[in-house]
């Protein structure tokens, strides 16, 4: 599949995604990752894969909750 400019979201839709997985998504760290994913790259194409895998690899490396960082460099 070729990288794609993603679609970007409103701050309204932005802000009901992560409220609608905040209070849905069960599972730790890891699995809020795999929902990140299926919500932002697969399902509402706001990023590429690449972008995705990036910024995953990215909160890698600081200390804290890959998730809690994830969202605040998304965001």
């Amino acid at each position: 599949m070729a990288d794609q400019e993603p679609v970007r979201g409103r701050i309204g839709e932005v802000f009901w995604a992560f409220l609608a997985l905040g209070l849905t998504s069960f599972g730790g760290p890891v699995a809020h990752l795999g929902y990140f994913r299926t919500a932002f790259v697969e399902r509402r194409q706001w990023l590429t894969e690449s972008a995705y895998a990036d910024l995953v690899a990215l909160c890698q490396f600081c200390p804290d909750l890959p998730v809690a960082k994830w969202a605040l460099h998304w965001a």
